[in-house]
């Protein structure tokens, strides 16, 4: 009588093919994202260092239209530069680890992951990231002329249409001088920085 195979086909084809052939990149949605602290003002350095490395990496920003001086031609011309939405972070999909790891090490703009208690990588949910995918969109919609509020340094806020507090309330840190307004809100036990339009958040 034939004795049945032990393990199934997937346990089979990875006894039998090489690792590099093994290793694959996980589907979204993902088991969660790992928070990286980049060095202020690299943010954009550090996303294209993880493509460089074939590692996904979400840097949340926005696009915005400033004057240059044109030394050629004289006068000015406009040109597109990319804000973070939340200076000094980006997030990074838990998927291949090796790559993921192996990538931080080489990205001089990285500084090092968020960790919390017990020296464990924290981990941002799918629910966090899509609540702050929003808030980029909405970002990237901005107002044509500046809107009035009533918004101060140390007010305490939430962020607008966020009913089930994807994200946990904040304090108004400063007001931009580009009309945005850097709120701190809780993010894996530290405070993270988020600028945002004033309608973005509403005061408690």
């Amino acid at each position: 009588m034939a004795t049945e195979p032990k393990g199934n086909l997937e346990q089979v084809y990875e006894a039998t093919t090489p690792a590099e052939i093994v290793r694959k990149q996980q589907s979204y949605p993902f088991k969660g994202w790992y928070s990286v602290v980049v060095r202020a003002g690299r943010e954009q350095e550090a996303a294209d260092g993880f493509r460089h490395e074939n590692v996904l990496a979400y840097w949340p920003n926005q696009a915005e239209q400033i004057l240059v001086r044109n030394h050629l031609h004289g006068g000015h011309r406009r040109r597109v530069v990319f804000r973070p939405i939340i200076p000094g972070y980006l997030f990074s999909p838990i998927a291949d680890i090796d790559l993921f790891w192996f990538a931080i090490q080489r990205i001089p703009a990285v500084v090092n992951i968020v960790r919390v208690t017990g020296g464990a990588p924290g981990v941002v949910t799918n629910i966090e990231i899509d609540r702050i995918r929003k808030i980029e969109t909405e970002q990237n919609d901005p107002p044509e002329v500046k809107v009035p509020h009533r918004h101060k340094t140390g007010d305490k806020v939430r962020f607008a249409g966020d009913i089930h507090q994807d994200l946990l309330p904040g304090k108004i840190e400063r007001l931009l001088q580009n009309g945005r307004i850097r709120v701190e809100t809780p993010l894996l036990g530290r405070l993270v920085p988020f600028d945002v339009w004033p309608h973005q958040i509403e005061a408690m």
